[in-house]
């Protein structure tokens, strides 16, 4: 009668996997009647938020807005004004093997944006967003004797013995947690003149300092805020405001402790500003508030153990094994790079620079051996006016390449790259606009194996092994390289006979010229 016994059934591994989709949105644009006609598009800005994430059997989903601002020259005035509106999203994606138990994070960046104007109060928006979720899994028990990397522990079922082989190895552990940040600020107009109407707010956000504690993590990051309005005395004339805000905020990760090493994204989720007036009865108070959206995700190596042989002394067996992918933490990796670029322009009477925006795109990344070498580039919106006043866009592409030096080689690696401009400039000199770019890397580096694992043995019962020669013990003179484990599977014995016998202290015999096998 064959008796089949499955090993490693408590070891569920599953390899760290990303997926990568696109998703395209159009929708037609009415203006509030709040807004003037539109007579001229300048800028279009897209902000995708994700709200919520989960994963079903077989299928990951995510849903939120995008947050797109326009920001035109009106009909008939022609002044600089904005307006803003959402689009909802709730994508899916067939990801097999994706469980509610696995560990999901998820980001969405804005491949492609057009907006075209179909009448002075309409247009049709297209947005092409790329969508990169990534999952892990590890369950594994803990309940083993560790003992040294060969571990040969026999076990017993239903009469029938089982040699284990075991080794131990390492393998990359995940933890996801979020939270909401909410600030409210006031900004003093100190120098300029008093605000008649905001134009044009952003964000951008700088990480300073992430640090992990037990079951949560400490994210320090300052907000550059960037304002553009016109005054009241002249509505045609616009000023340019920034500051720079220092936040502190919790967030809670089960599981966490100070071994881990964190990396986290943080995005704008709402924004909101009005004007007050200051002490004097002057517009020259500017409220903001803004809540950010941090995803943090942690890493660490995790030691576990698995049977990769295994044979039964007394009885024919047939082993049946699998094989696994796994990650190696390898270490997160930051750098900043400053890029400069110039391009001609066309238009000679363009002398003001009003404001810059942009996003980082990362091209392609290459590995070789302690180098990462990241190509890519960031793509620019620089809102310039001629002395006529006229307001027009200009798209700059500026490229960069940039190498980071994980200090040790990298074997059968591979790296999620992530990134963020925190600042950007351009001024115009002898006929050229001139971009200065600030760049930031974050790297997170593995080193990827296959592993081969016992699955089950199949054990016959009604088959028993012959001994050989009939022989009750055998002398063997060990060959270099060889262990107890080998020995004892080649002689059908038992590997914890062979260490009483010999009276040895470990598996590793390179000392010995002689050892007896009994049977």
């Amino acid at each position: 009668m064959e008796t089949k016994v499955e090993l490693n059934k408590n070891i569920n591994l599953s390899e760290k996997n990303e997926t990568n989709f696109t998703r395209e949105l159009q929708n037609d644009i009415v203006l509030p009647d709040y807004c003037d006609d539109i007579n001229r598009i300048i800028r279009v800005d897209a902000k995708p938020v994700i709200k919520n994430k989960y994963a079903n059997k077989d299928i990951a989903r995510l849903n939120g807005i995008i947050a797109v601002t326009v920001i035109y020259i009106s009909e008939p005035y022609k002044q600089l004004r904005s307006f803003s509106f959402a689009n909802d999203f709730d994508y899916s994606c067939d990801i097999p093997g994706i469980m509610p138990s696995h560990k999901m994070s998820a980001q969405i960046e804005i491949g492609e944006l057009n907006c075209r104007l179909l009448n002075p109060r309409k247009m049709t928006v297209r947005i092409e967003s790329g969508i990169l979720i990534k999952t892990n899994e590890y369950k594994a028990s803990q309940d083993y004797d560790a003992s040294g990397f060969y571990n040969s522990n026999p076990d017993e079922h239903d009469g029938i013995i089982i040699e284990k082989l075991r080794q131990n190895f390492e393998s990359c552990h995940m933890l996801v947690g979020e939270a909401e940040a909410k600030t409210e600020e006031n900004i003093e107009i100190t120098d300029g003149p008093a605000a008649n109407e905001i134009i044009y707010a952003d964000i951008s956000i700088n990480i300073d300092e992430i640090k992990p504690l037990y079951n949560k993590a400490v994210v320090k990051f300052t907000s550059d805020v960037k304002l553009l309005y016109n005054s009241v005395e002249d509505k045609n004339e616009y000023v340019k405001i920034s500051k720079k805000i220092s936040s502190t905020q919790i967030v809670e990760v089960d599981d966490l402790d100070e071994k881990y090493e964190c990396m986290c994204k943080i995005n704008l989720s709402s924004l909101k500003t009005d004007i007050d007036i200051d002490q004097y009865g002057e517009n020259k108070i500017i409220n903001i508030d803004f809540i950010t959206q941090i995803e943090l995700t942690a890493f660490k190596n995790n030691e576990y153990e698995a049977i990769v042989d295994a044979y039964s002394p007394k009885y024919e067996n047939t082993v049946q094994n699998e094989t696994v992918k796994l990650q190696r933490y390898k270490g997160i990796y930051k750098e900043k790079q400053q890029v400069e670029d110039s391009m001609v322009l066309e238009d000679a009477s363009i002398e003001e620079v009003m404001d810059v925006a942009g996003i980082m795109v990362i091209s392609n990344s290459v590995i070789n051996d302690s180098l990462i070498t990241i190509n890519g580039s960031a793509e620019l919106s620089v809102m310039v006016r001629s002395a006529e006043g006229e307001i027009q866009n200009l798209d700059c592409s500026v490229p960069f390449k940039t190498e980071i030096n994980a200090g040790e080689k990298i074997v059968n690696g591979s790296a999620d790259i992530s990134g963020f401009i925190s600042n950007a400039e351009a001024i115009i000199e002898a006929g050229k606009l001139n971009v200065k770019v600030t760049v930031n890397y974050a790297c997170v580096v593995f080193e990827n194996e296959s592993r081969s694992m016992v699955k089950s043995i199949m054990v016959d019962a009604e088959k028993p092994k012959a001994l050989k020669k009939d022989a009750q013990m055998i002398i063997y003179y060990p060959q270099k390289g060889e262990n107890i484990w080998n020995i004892a599977k080649k002689y059908d014995s038992r590997v914890s006979k062979i260490m009483r016998f010999n009276k040895c202290e470990s598996q590793n015999i390179s000392d010995r010229k002689i050892i007896v096998i009994p049977k």
